[in-house]
């Protein structure tokens, strides 16, 4: 299969694609140094160790938040998913060396997995733009997708680029409470990011894969749940985002139509169960966005900035199928 595609591309082209191949395996070889390091030593040595931030252990913390950090002089209560959720905004940690080793082990094997998971998908989803583009698909909508590692989170964002950003804040919103949600109630929640040809053709901006616990069992590992844990539910998200109130109903029914055609090809080709429609306006994102941004991109992303009410309204529109019984105190604790 592979020779076929390669079989349209000349010298240059396969020596990119190779490239993208060359990158991939980079990474995977990294993670596996890393996780062997891990195994003989109690503090591993971590890239890019200026630009992290180092959290500490609190098994006090409440609704999953069990770790601590000082960032610019303040103090972050974090949990595991605003470690694993803060990284697509560029913002990366570390464990204290202090922590209990078996907690560091555990964390430290979560973000590693976490950073080069996440990496190697975004030199996939540059791949597959690529090889549209040599495909002669150039006007496409795959080949004029942009990509996510292609904005610099340093920096202000570009107005085409909002619609995207708004997605990722509710995405990462969502994998921040998938971890917290998990340890009041009997369900896992995984937030699953799909690639771009599932973005563009499946109309899926991302996935929640819910599992039911086997009573009795409960474990930390996430190669250990796969094996203890049974799927019950998965569903994949569409994001229609405006910047304005007008036209809603226009947009809502044309995203409806493509969703439709993308059904009548086949569910069960999709990977999920249903696909769910979720209006999103745009109006204060970039301004949230460059506030982040000015404060110097603390702990918690851009969403982080969406006050209770507006958490509350995402939170429970994105999950209103998923009918998980979560009482509103509870769930604005959960929301701090």
């Amino acid at each position: 299969m592979e020779n076929e595609i390669f079989s349209n591309f000349n010298t240059e082209e396969k020596k990119e694609f190779s490239f993208f191949e060359i990158e991939k395996q980079k990474k995977m070889y990294n993670l596996k140094d890393k996780l062997k390091e891990l195994d003989k030593i109690k503090e591993i040595r971590w890239d890019d160790i200026k630009n992290r931030i180092i959290f500490k252990y609190d098994k006090k913390g409440e609704y999953g938040k069990n770790f601590i950090c000082d960032y610019k002089g303040k103090e972050y209560k974090l949990s595991l998913g605003d470690v694993m959720a803060d990284y697509n905004w560029g913002v990366k940690y570390m464990p204290d060396s202090e922590m209990p080793e078996d907690v560091y082990r555990k964390i430290s094997k979560r973000i590693l997995a976490n950073e080069a998971r996440r990496d190697i998908e975004d030199i996939y989803d540059k791949e597959i733009i690529k090889s549209q583009l040599s495909a002669g698909e150039r006007k496409g909508a795959i080949a004029n997708k942009s990509v996510k590692s292609d904005i610099d989170f340093g920096k202000e964002i570009k107005s085409e680029d909002v619609g995207m950003i708004s997605e990722e804040m509710v995405r990462e919103f969502m994998t921040r409470l998938s971890y917290g949600i998990s340890k009041i109630i009997d369900l896992e929640i995984k937030i699953v990011r799909p690639n771009i040809k599932e973005d563009v053709r499946q109309k899926i901006d991302f996935k929640i894969v819910i599992f039911s616990h086997k009573r009795g069992v409960k474990t930390v590992d996430e190669d250990e749940m796969e094996k203890n844990i049974r799927q019950f539910q998965r569903l994949g998200f569409q994001l229609a985002t405006k910047g304005g109130n007008a036209g809603w109903n226009g947009l809502l029914e044309y995203k409806e139509k493509q969703i439709e055609r993308v059904k009548n090809r086949g569910i069960s080709n999709l990977g999920v169960d249903d696909i769910i429609l979720i209006g999103l306006t745009t109006k204060h994102s970039k301004d949230l966005y460059d506030l982040w941004l000015s404060m110097g991109k603390p702990p918690g992303g851009p969403e982080k900035l969406w006050d209770i009410e507006q958490k509350k309204r995402v939170f429970r529109g994105i999950t209103e199928k998923l009918k998980l019984d979560i009482p509103d105190g509870t769930l604005e604790k959960i929301l701090k």
